[in-house]
């Protein structure tokens, strides 16, 4: 269901980062009310859609994780957090060999080149609420 739902809202034009944002504001923050997406817009693609930078659907899950479990005071020890980006960033590393997005599309061009992303942030979405929940963070209710 939620590979599905990610995939529709990845058909419907946004990129890699917004989708995972999109999805993670719909489960996770829905009391906060903005679009999410706009948070992480330029991330898409790599860095301005350079392609050269950290792929779009963890620089999502990133934003996401911080929104979630990031600090708000400088007293707040910045330790556990960092680690539990960098076990999610292992993870992404583990199932997709890659974290730019360059490397991550070797191989694929035009319409290949878009339904692996599609499929492959959608799985992302899948992996990062997987994850989520092994940290003890649980869903909220729904739009």
């Amino acid at each position: 269901m939620i590979k599905e739902e990610a995939l529709k809202v990845k058909k419907e034009g946004y990129n890699c980062a917004e989708t995972v944002m999109i999805m993670t504001g719909r489960y996770y923050l829905p009391e906060i009310n903005f679009s999410y997406s706009n948070l992480v817009t330029g991330f898409g693609g790599g860095v301005g859609r350079s392609r050269q930078e950290l792929c779009g659907a963890l620089t999502g899950c990133v934003v996401a994780l911080n929104m979630l479990i990031g600090r708000d005071s400088a007293s707040v020890e910045v330790d556990p957090i960092h680690e539990k980006i960098a076990a999610f960033r292992d993870d992404f590393i583990a199932s997709f060999n890659h974290t730019i997005c360059e490397d991550l599309r070797e191989g694929y061009e035009g319409e290949e080149a878009k339904k692996m992303c599609h499929n492959m942030t959608a799985d992302t979405v899948v992996m990062f609420f997987e994850y989520l929940e092994s940290i003890g963070i649980k869903q909220k209710e729904s739009f």
